[in-house]
């Protein structure tokens, strides 16, 4: 009999509901590489607040929204979906602009399982910069939790600061990178974006990297959603043919002479002939299938670039928004352009 009521109970569930438990179970029980794989990094952008000008983003033009609070990060970060999380990667905007930063860093170095933490900064003030990042380290010393330190560097002198929008920009720059660069357990690191207002002066940045003996890591300007710059088409992705041909030449010395990682030089090549030859990119991008998203109002994206909001982790549960757009995720890995059912997208933005 009672044999009889669980048969029955089973076939009294729905084709979706049996659907869900499924990829419930595939995504918690039997994670593996690719599409059903819980994040082991989580891209955490605590702001969009930002005092640079940049001619490759607009963020700094959006209105200032409510930003979760460090209680509210933790319960986040408390979701199944974080099970496995591994690395945080900390941004923005300009994530120095809070003042609470370090205390976001006790949330996430009081994570079980988190064995990294990263900061990226514009370091447009200098002072400032430097006491929060020091906080931040101090915090992660505290929990012997590794902290790495990224300083966007786009050329130098005149032409970082045409490219950030603010003049002074480079002078702290340097300030923030004299003061980190010898710090016992900080790797630091350059972070270069090109863009056509520095196409002729990337080598310029890399001389600076390896004169001052500190790793230099560069990417193209791509147009993002959630960085409004759909309009900046005069700097993004805007190069004739001899900018094509410098941007060939620079990130195949940059493959085949100076980055040591396997990944990041196959990056380097598939950037050459995405730009040069206009092919797709071959190299795969692990943030797409290993790595998920989520802003300062706490709303959880796949891929930074390319993902539309899924829904507000505040408002339901992370791993239920994860699990109920795979399809938009495999279409991301697939290189298709991803889009929400129109009532998910109402639900994500209400």
């Amino acid at each position: 009999m009672h044999l009889r009521k669980i048969i029955s109970a089973l076939k009294r569930k729905t084709a979706e509901q049996i659907g869900r438990l499924r990829l419930r179970q595939s995504v918690t029980d039997f994670p593996s590489e690719g599409t059903t794989s819980l994040p082991a990094t989580l891209n955490l952008m605590v702001t969009n607040r930002c005092n640079s000008r940049c001619v490759m983003c607009n963020v700094w033009q959006k209105k200032r929204e409510e930003e979760f609070t460090p209680a509210q990060l933790a319960q986040i970060l408390a979701d199944p979906l974080f099970a496995r999380l591994k690395h945080v990667g900390v941004s923005g905007g300009e994530p120095t602009l809070r003042k609470d930063l370090p205390e976001i860093f006790r949330v996430i170095t009081g994570k079980k399982g988190i064995t990294g933490v990263s900061l990226i900064t514009n370091a447009l003030q200098a002072e400032k910069v430097i006491a929060r990042a020091e906080d931040c380290y101090h915090v992660c010393r505290q929990a012997r939790m590794p902290f790495s330190l990224m300083v966007s560097l786009d050329g130098i002198d005149n032409v970082h600061d045409i490219v950030r929008g603010r003049e002074g920009s480079f002078s702290n720059v340097l300030k923030v990178i004299d003061h980190f660069r010898r710090k016992q357990g900080l790797p630091l690191t350059i972070g270069c974006t090109v863009v056509k207002e520095n196409v002729w002066h990337l080598d310029e940045v890399l001389d600076f990297c390896i004169a001052e003996q500190i790793t230099g890591r560069f990417r193209v300007a791509e147009f993002i959603d959630r960085l409004d710059n759909s309009c900046l088409k005069g700097s993004i992705r805007n190069f004739d043919d001899d900018e094509k041909y410098q941007i060939a030449l620079f990130f195949s010395k940059l493959a085949l002479s100076y980055e040591k990682d396997p990944n990041i030089r196959a990056t380097y090549t598939s950037i050459r002939k995405m730009i040069f030859e206009g092919l797709p990119r071959k190299s795969g991008c692990p943030y797409r299938s290993a790595a998920v998203g989520l802003d300062s109002v706490g709303n959880l994206i796949y891929c930074s670039p390319k993902s539309p909001v899924l829904g507000n982790c505040l408002k339901e549960s992370a791993l239920d928004l994860y699990e109920s757009h795979l399809d938009v995720r495999q279409n991301i890995i697939d290189g298709l352009h991803p889009r929400l059912p129109r009532d998910a997208s109402a639900r994500a933005s209400g």
